[in-house]
C-alpha cells in the first residue's frame, strides 16, 4: 500500500484543527482575529458616539426622574420614609443632571454591635483561610477584602463615631452619580472596544442600548438594597457596600453586558 502523501496529511490536520469532537466548526475567538480597519471602522464610531451623546442629552433628565420615581415607590414598601432630595450638577450655569437620594441619615452602631460584627469578621477570615485557601483562593481573597473593610469600619466607628463622614443620603447620591457618570462614559469606552468590530451599525447601536439600559435599570435597585441594609444594620456596613458593591458592581454589570454583546456573531 502506497504511503499517504504529506500534503494530504497536512490538509487533514488543518481541517481537524478547527473541528470540535462533534465535527462542527470551531470559530476563532474574536480576541485572536486580526482587525482590518475599513471605512466602517471610522464612520461607525463617529456616528455612534455623536448619536449616543445626542440621545443622552435628551434622556438624562428622564433617567434621573425615573430613578426618583423608583425610590419613592419602593421606600414606603420597605418601611422607610419616601422623602427625596436632589443633587444638581451644572456646567456654565446650566443644569446637566439631577441625582435623587433618600433623605435618611443612618444610625450609628453601639459598641456591642461593633464587637459582634468584628468578631464575626475575624471568625469568617479564619474559616475562609482553613476551607478556601486550596480550592477557591479568589473567593477567599474576596472574603478577606470584605472583612478587612468591615474591621476598618468597626475601628473607626469605635474610636471616632462622630467623625464618620457619610450618611445614607450622601452614600446613595454619590453612588447614583457614579452610575450616571459611567453611563455617560459608555459611548467613549465602546469606541475602540466595540464600534471598530465588524458588526452592523444597527447591532452596535442595539448593543450600546443594552449596556446603557442595564446600568440604568440596576442602579436604583442596587442602592435601594444598600439603603435597606444600612437602615437595618447601621452605618457599620456602609464602607464594604461602597467599595465592593458600589461603582465596582456597576463596572461589573458593564463588563458582563459588554462581553455578551461583543460575542454576537457579525
Amino acid at each position: 500500500m502506497a504511503p499517504r502523501r504529506p500534503s494530504t496529511s497536512r490538509g487533514l490536520l488543518e481541517r481537524l484543527r478547527f473541528q470540535s469532537h462533534s465535527g462542527r466548526l470551531i470559530r476563532r475567538h474574536r480576541a485572536l482575529r486580526r482587525l482590518d480597519f475599513e471605512r466602517a471602522s471610522i464612520v461607525h464610531p463617529v456616528t455612534l458616539v455623536a448619536g449616543s451623546y445626542a440621545l443622552l442629552l435628551v434622556a438624562c433628565a428622564p433617567i434621573t426622574a425615573g430613578w426618583a420615581t423608583t425610590l419613592r415607590f419602593w421606600l414606603p414598601r420597605l418601611g422607610l420614609p419616601d422623602d427625596i432630595g436632589v443633587r444638581e450638577r451644572d456646567v456654565l450655569g446650566h443644569v446637566v443632571y439631577e441625582v435623587p437620594f433618600p433623605l435618611l441619615q443612618g444610625a450609628l452602631p453601639d459598641r456591642s454591635l461593633l464587637v459582634t460584627v468584628g468578631g464575626s469578621c475575624l471568625a469568617l477570615m479564619l474559616l475562609s483561610w482553613l476551607l478556601l485557601r486550596g480550592r477557591a483562593l479568589p473567593l477567599a481573597y474576596l472574603v478577606w477584602a470584605g472583612c478587612v473593610l468591615e474591621l476598618a469600619s468597626c475601628a473607626m466607628l469605635w474610636l471616632a463615631p462622630a467623625e464618620f463622614p457619610h450618611t445614607v443620603a450622601s452614600h446613595v447620591a454619590n453612588g447614583l452619580e457614579f452610575a450616571l457618570l459611567l453611563l455617560l462614559a459608555t459611548p467613549l469606552l465602546l469606541t475602540f472596544s466595540f464600534y471598530v468590530f465588524d458588526h452592523s451599525i444597527t447591532r452596535k447601536a442595539f448593543g450600546t442600548a443594552v449596556i446603557g439600559a442595564g446600568i440604568v435599570l440596576v442602579a436604583p435597585y442596587q442602592y435601594l438594597v444598600h439603603t435597606m441594609l444600612v437602615e437595618q444594620l447601621s452605618l457599620v456596613v456602609m464602607p464594604p457596600l461602597y467599595v465592593l458593591f458600589g461603582l465596582l458592581f456597576d463596572i461589573a454589570v458593564f463588563v458582563a453586558l459588554y462581553a455578551w454583546v461583543v460575542s454576537w456573531e457579525p
